[in-house]
Protein backbone atom coordinates (compact mmCIF):
# COMPACT_ATOMS: atom_id res chain seq x y z
CA UNK A 1 0.00 0.00 0.00
CA UNK A 2 1.34 3.35 -1.46
CA UNK A 3 0.54 6.62 0.99
CA UNK A 4 1.13 10.38 -0.26
CA UNK A 5 4.19 10.50 2.25
CA UNK A 6 5.59 7.10 0.53
CA UNK A 7 9.68 7.53 0.54
CA UNK A 8 10.47 4.13 -0.73
CA UNK A 9 9.78 4.21 -4.32
CA UNK A 10 12.13 1.79 -6.61
CA UNK A 11 13.31 0.13 -3.84
CA UNK A 12 13.31 -3.51 -3.48
CA UNK A 13 12.33 -5.19 -0.24
CA UNK A 14 12.76 -8.29 0.61
CA UNK A 15 9.56 -10.61 2.21
CA UNK A 16 11.00 -10.28 6.25
CA UNK A 17 11.37 -6.37 5.23
CA UNK A 18 7.99 -5.90 3.19
CA UNK A 19 6.62 -7.63 6.75
CA UNK A 20 8.26 -5.14 8.83
CA UNK A 21 6.32 -2.14 7.47
CA UNK A 22 3.52 -1.37 9.63
CA UNK A 23 -0.13 -2.44 8.45
CA UNK A 24 -2.32 0.53 9.90
CA UNK A 25 -5.10 -1.21 11.13
CA UNK A 26 -8.85 -0.05 10.40
CA UNK A 27 -9.19 1.53 13.93
CA UNK A 28 -6.23 3.66 13.92
CA UNK A 29 -7.58 7.23 13.45
CA UNK A 30 -4.70 9.30 11.82
CA UNK A 31 -3.21 12.20 13.36
CA UNK A 32 -2.17 15.81 12.74
CA UNK A 33 1.29 15.02 14.44
CA UNK A 34 1.64 11.74 12.38
CA UNK A 35 0.99 13.65 8.83
CA UNK A 36 3.16 16.71 9.54
CA UNK A 37 6.03 14.85 10.60
CA UNK A 38 5.44 11.94 7.59
CA UNK A 39 4.52 14.78 5.29
CA UNK A 40 8.39 17.32 6.46
CA UNK A 41 9.99 13.67 6.07
CA UNK A 42 8.90 13.13 2.42
CA UNK A 43 9.12 16.90 1.24
CA UNK A 44 12.80 16.89 2.24
CA UNK A 45 13.40 13.43 1.46
CA UNK A 46 15.55 14.38 -1.67
CA UNK A 47 17.41 17.32 -0.54
CA UNK A 48 20.96 16.43 1.08
CA UNK A 49 21.07 19.76 3.16
CA UNK A 50 17.59 19.22 4.96
CA UNK A 51 16.90 15.42 4.69
CA UNK A 52 15.01 14.50 8.12
CA UNK A 53 17.57 11.11 9.69
CA UNK A 54 16.60 11.43 13.05
CA UNK A 55 12.95 12.67 14.88
CA UNK A 56 13.49 11.81 18.69
CA UNK A 57 10.37 10.95 20.39
CA UNK A 58 10.20 12.21 24.09
CA UNK A 59 7.35 11.18 26.39
CA UNK A 60 5.96 9.53 29.06
CA UNK A 61 5.16 6.03 29.41
CA UNK A 62 2.16 5.31 27.19
CA UNK A 63 2.21 8.82 25.80
CA UNK A 64 2.13 7.06 22.23
CA UNK A 65 5.93 7.30 20.89
CA UNK A 66 6.12 3.51 19.90
CA UNK A 67 2.60 4.24 17.93
CA UNK A 68 3.50 7.61 16.15
CA UNK A 69 6.58 5.40 15.20
CA UNK A 70 4.78 2.56 13.66
CA UNK A 71 2.23 5.27 12.31
CA UNK A 72 5.44 6.78 10.71
CA UNK A 73 6.47 3.35 9.05
CA UNK A 74 2.88 3.29 7.32
CA UNK A 75 2.86 6.62 6.08
CA UNK A 76 6.31 6.47 4.96
CA UNK A 77 6.06 2.57 3.96
CA UNK A 78 9.82 1.84 5.71
CA UNK A 79 10.34 -0.95 7.76
CA UNK A 80 9.91 -0.86 11.51
CA UNK A 81 12.11 -2.05 14.23
CA UNK A 82 12.65 -1.18 17.66
CA UNK A 83 15.16 -1.24 20.11
CA UNK A 84 14.09 -1.62 23.85
CA UNK A 85 16.94 -0.30 25.99
CA UNK A 86 17.40 -1.85 29.47
CA UNK A 87 19.94 -1.69 32.46
CA UNK A 88 21.88 -4.88 31.52
CA UNK A 89 22.58 -4.04 27.79
CA UNK A 90 25.89 -4.66 27.00
CA UNK A 91 27.99 -4.06 23.78
CA UNK A 92 26.87 -6.46 21.58
CA UNK A 93 23.23 -4.85 21.94
CA UNK A 94 24.61 -1.92 20.78
CA UNK A 95 26.77 -2.69 18.01
CA UNK A 96 26.28 -6.54 17.44
CA UNK A 97 28.07 -10.18 17.72
CA UNK A 98 30.13 -12.88 16.46
CA UNK A 99 27.80 -15.77 16.24
CA UNK A 100 27.95 -19.33 15.05
CA UNK A 101 27.31 -20.15 11.46
CA UNK A 102 25.78 -23.10 10.34
CA UNK A 103 26.33 -25.50 6.89
CA UNK A 104 25.72 -23.09 4.25
CA UNK A 105 22.45 -23.70 3.89
CA UNK A 106 19.95 -20.47 2.53
CA UNK A 107 17.08 -21.56 4.34
CA UNK A 108 19.28 -21.83 7.76
CA UNK A 109 20.56 -18.38 6.67
CA UNK A 110 17.08 -17.01 6.57
CA UNK A 111 16.08 -18.68 9.64
CA UNK A 112 18.83 -17.03 11.63
CA UNK A 113 18.42 -13.50 10.02
CA UNK A 114 15.08 -14.03 11.22
CA UNK A 115 15.98 -14.98 14.70
CA UNK A 116 19.18 -12.38 14.97
CA UNK A 117 16.01 -9.42 14.12
CA UNK A 118 13.96 -10.36 17.77
CA UNK A 119 14.87 -9.86 21.49
CA UNK A 120 12.66 -12.79 23.10
CA UNK A 121 11.94 -16.28 22.47
CA UNK A 122 8.44 -15.83 21.58
CA UNK A 123 9.44 -12.57 18.89
CA UNK A 124 11.38 -15.43 17.17
CA UNK A 125 8.54 -17.88 17.31
CA UNK A 126 6.15 -15.39 15.96
CA UNK A 127 8.71 -13.86 13.14
CA UNK A 128 9.59 -17.83 12.07
CA UNK A 129 5.79 -18.34 11.89
CA UNK A 130 4.89 -15.45 9.89
CA UNK A 131 7.90 -15.19 7.71
CA UNK A 132 7.71 -19.70 6.57
CA UNK A 133 4.07 -19.58 6.97
CA UNK A 134 3.78 -22.12 9.86
CA UNK A 135 1.92 -22.60 13.01
CA UNK A 136 3.17 -21.95 16.61
CA UNK A 137 4.52 -25.76 17.15
CA UNK A 138 5.66 -26.07 13.42
CA UNK A 139 7.60 -22.94 14.07
CA UNK A 140 8.97 -24.61 17.55
CA UNK A 141 10.62 -27.51 15.31
CA UNK A 142 11.79 -25.55 12.83
CA UNK A 143 13.95 -24.07 15.49
CA UNK A 144 14.72 -26.84 17.32
CA UNK A 145 15.85 -28.39 14.21
CA UNK A 146 18.17 -25.28 13.69
CA UNK A 147 19.49 -25.69 17.40
CA UNK A 148 20.23 -29.38 16.52
CA UNK A 149 22.17 -28.87 13.25
CA UNK A 150 24.19 -26.45 14.93
CA UNK A 151 24.95 -28.91 17.88
CA UNK A 152 26.09 -31.55 15.27
CA UNK A 153 29.11 -29.72 13.81
CA UNK A 154 31.21 -31.25 15.59
CA UNK A 155 32.89 -32.91 13.00
CA UNK A 156 32.75 -29.70 11.29
CA UNK A 157 34.97 -26.35 12.97
CA UNK A 158 32.52 -23.57 13.63
CA UNK A 159 32.61 -20.91 11.68
CA UNK A 160 31.47 -17.17 13.06
CA UNK A 161 29.88 -14.30 11.53
CA UNK A 162 29.41 -11.02 12.49
CA UNK A 163 25.64 -10.08 13.32
CA UNK A 164 25.37 -6.27 13.50
CA UNK A 165 22.53 -5.20 16.57
CA UNK A 166 19.24 -4.24 15.74
CA UNK A 167 20.38 -0.68 15.84
CA UNK A 168 23.35 -1.00 13.07
CA UNK A 169 20.36 -3.23 11.12
CA UNK A 170 18.14 -0.46 10.93
CA UNK A 171 20.80 2.56 10.10
CA UNK A 172 22.93 0.24 7.41
CA UNK A 173 19.77 -0.36 5.73
CA UNK A 174 17.93 2.50 5.98
CA UNK A 175 14.89 0.73 8.64
CA UNK A 176 12.74 3.39 10.90
CA UNK A 177 14.00 2.88 14.31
Amino acid sequence: MKTPYAVTSGREFSKLERMMIWEKPASHQTGEVELRVASEIKENWDDPELKIFNVLLEGDAGSGKTELAKALSYQLQLPYTKVTCFADMDKSDVFGALLPVTENREEDGELLEAIYQTDSLQAVLDLVARHFSLTQMAAKEKLAQLVERIENTAENPVQYRFYPSEILRALEKGYLL
